[in-house]
């Protein structure tokens, strides 16, 4: 578990200071490094729990292409080893053994396709400095958390809601029909939190925000899997095959 936090600001710079304030609410899901960059109107923090490549060199926020690509990324994508292996038969050279850079380096190779090569549970940030955008994806199932404040002069993405509230500037309130579906329901409906001004992103969908606009797709959508008819004995031995796959990786 890592914790990941990011402004957005349509004018004007971010404040080192508030960044900052922001990326300490979510210490606590990153506690062996936290760091940040700020490229004027735009700042991305990290807070890091080491598992894959403990070393300095996999920290983040992680960029590449001398700076032009920069990363915030909390998950595991399991296949990223089988992912680096093509990258590096196209020529890609890695620095770290972590899946970031195979993350970073895929979007930058692949484009948005690389979202649908990840077998796996992520939520990121990536800030393309040339064109001053920034790309927000989360997994295919919305395994990991992803929220987001918008309005008109900013955006705002955290691994938790608690850090979008220590941004004094925002105007919150409570979202009573999600409170009303959490009572019945276990959990707010959709992409619906306590507060009318913080959404989740949807599983398996991108958002591109660049010259005060902002455009979201779906990389992956489970209503568009197709139903198989296949036997009982063929369906149990698919599922072996899946789950040692999976074990595997």
């Amino acid at each position: 578990m890592c914790g990941i936090t990011g402004i957005y600001r349509y004018k004007g710079k971010v404040d080192e200071k508030v960044l900052l304030k922001l990326s300490n609410a979510v210490r606590h899901r990153g506690p062996d490094h936290g760091s940040f960059k700020i490229f004027n109107n735009v700042g991305l923090a990290h807070r890091r729990l080491s598992i894959i490549d403990l070393s300095n060199h996999a920290n983040q926020p992680m960029s590449c292409c001398d700076n032009r690509y920069n990363i915030v990324y909390n998950g595991e994508v399991y296949n990223f080893l089988e992912i680096k292996k093509t990258l590096i038969k196209n020529g890609i050279k890695f620095n770290t053994n972590s899946d970031t850079e195979v993350i970073l380096k895929s979007f930058v190779f692949y484009g948005y396709k690389a979202f649908s090569l990840f077998n796996g549970m992520f939520a990121l940030g990536i800030y393309d400095s040339l064109k001053n955008e920034l790309i927000l994806a989360r997994d295919q199932y919305g395994i990991k958390p992803l929220y987001i404040y918008h309005d008109q002069n900013l955006l705002i993405f955290s691994s938790e809601k608690k850090s979008i509230l220590k941004f004094n500037e925002i105007r919150i309130d409570i979202n009573y029909q999600a409170m009303s579906e959490y009572i019945w329901f276990g959990n707010p409906l959709g992409n619906n939190t306590f507060y009318n001004q913080i959404n989740e992103l949807e599983p398996g969908t991108i958002i591109k925000i660049s010259k005060g606009k902002t455009e979201k797709n779906k990389f992956f959508d489970i209503n568009n899997i197709k139903e198989t008819q296949i036997s009982e004995d063929d369906a149990v031995e698919r599922i072996k095959h899946l789950f040692k796959k999976s074990i595997k990786r």
